[in-house]
Formats: structure tokens, sequence, C-alpha cells
């Protein structure tokens, strides 16, 4: 996303990330391989979506949701937004569902790191909104 608004989300979120020393930052370039790089371990977690024009399309999350759900990934959106009909975690907790046409996701290897990563980059991403 290239608009003043979408960088400064951008900008801010990684700030937030670097400033509670995330080891490293990559962008891939590819949404499916960065969802099958935390379903095999290669990578921690990934988030897209900060923005409007910021977001995988809909083939990108078929794929890498599929792959991740059975590797044990945990999916969020960003804007903690859910739709009805989710399924049951492995804690049996009810989850929300996740859609496919979703412009916001957060992905991680466990619950924990996904909650903590929604919660920085939310923050974040209002403070950066609030500012411009």
């Amino acid at each position: 996303e290239r608009s003043p608004a979408g960088i400064a989300k951008i900008q801010a979120a990684t700030k937030a990330l670097l400033e509670r020393n995330v080891q490293a930052l990559r962008v891939t370039g590819s949404a499916v391989l960065s969802l099958v790089w935390v379903a095999c371990g290669r990578a921690n977690a990934y988030y897209a979506g900060l923005h409007e024009k910021d977001c995988p399309k809909p083939w990108d999350w078929c794929a890498g949701y599929v792959i991740g759900l059975e590797a044990g990934a945990t999916f969020a959106r960003c804007d903690a937004r859910s739709y009805p009909g989710g399924g049951t975690s492995a804690g049996g907790k009810q989850q929300p569902a996740f859609d496919i046409y979703s412009k916001s996701c957060i992905v991680a290897s466990n619950p924990q790191l996904c909650a903590d990563l929604r919660q920085i980059i939310s923050s974040a991403c209002k403070q950066a909104a609030a500012e411009s």
C-alpha cells in the first residue's frame, strides 16, 4: 500500500515490532510462501492487511490456510472482527471462522504469539491512523 495512510500504518507496525526486540522481519513477496513458512516452523508469524490494498487474495488464503491449519497455526484478523461458524481450537475454545475474503490477517505458530501480535499491530495502526 503506497498511500500516506498505508505507509504510516506499515511503518508504525514495523517500528512497534522492532522496539519489542523482534529478531527479524522478512518480506518474501508471496503470501502463500509466508504462511507455509509459519506452518513448517521456518517463521514464527506472518501478518498482512494493515491497510486497504495491503492484503493477499482469496486464492492465497485458501492454500495457506489449509496448510497452516493442518500444521497447527493460529489465524486471527488484525482488526479483531470475526465471522459466525467458527471451529474449536486444540484448547477447546470456540474460534471465529476464517474468511478467505478477509482484508487482514495475523497467523502465528501458537495462540499466545498470535494474540500478542494482534495487540501490538492493532495498537500501532490505530495510533498511526490517529496521527495522520
